[in-house]
């Protein structure tokens, strides 16, 4: 009887110390989930703007927008007007060929910078995400980032590609290491 009661002691002690634990991560997962939403509200909406507005540009209008979906996967729209079948509705990235797709998250990166720095002049570094644009894209691709660091902003392209330092010498400070 003695350790009956010894091992239902026990077991309610770690019951209580498994109630802790739930109520913790339940506590958890509901600030989570609060801070999951504030997000959806307030980051995403202004992500989907600029990296949108992006796009547009880098695209010469063929895509109209950018936008994460409730799973933080990236959609496109394709621009009204277009020959597409799919005119002007929301599409997954995933059916984007691959040089636009790249140019998508460059854009969502672009807005997120947008947003994170603000006024605080945040460099954007960009590691050998240039190198499978074709020249033309590549151009418009580099005139944006010009006027971005026009506003400011130091713009850091790591590329082991000669293609991007003959594009950019004509307003860049290029640094080679060897």
């Amino acid at each position: 009887l003695v350790e009956l009661s010894a091992l239902i002691d026990e077991t309610e002690t770690k019951l209580r110390e498994y109630n802790l634990k739930h109520d913790a991560a339940a506590l958890a997962y509901d600030m989570l989930s609060e801070a999951e939403t504030s997000i959806r509200q307030t980051v995403s909406p202004y992500l989907a703007r600029y990296a949108g507005e992006y796009f547009e540009r880098l695209t010469n209008g063929r895509y109209s927008a950018l936008s994460l979906d409730s799973e933080m996967n990236l959609r496109y729209r394709t621009s009204r007007g277009g020959t597409d079948i799919d005119e002007g509705r929301s599409m997954d990235s995933r059916y984007l060929s691959g040089g636009s797709a790249d140019l998508a998250w460059l854009c969502l990166r672009l807005a997120l910078h947008r947003k994170l720095s603000d006024d605080n002049r945040i460099p954007v570094i960009l590691d050998e995400c240039l190198v499978y644009f074709d020249d033309r894209r590549l151009e418009m691709i580099l005139n944006e980032l010009r006027c971005i660091s026009e506003n400011g902003v130091q713009i850091l392209l790591l590329s082991a590609s000669s293609r991007e330092r003959s594009l950019v010498c004509r307003f860049a400070n290029i640094i080679e290491l060897e």
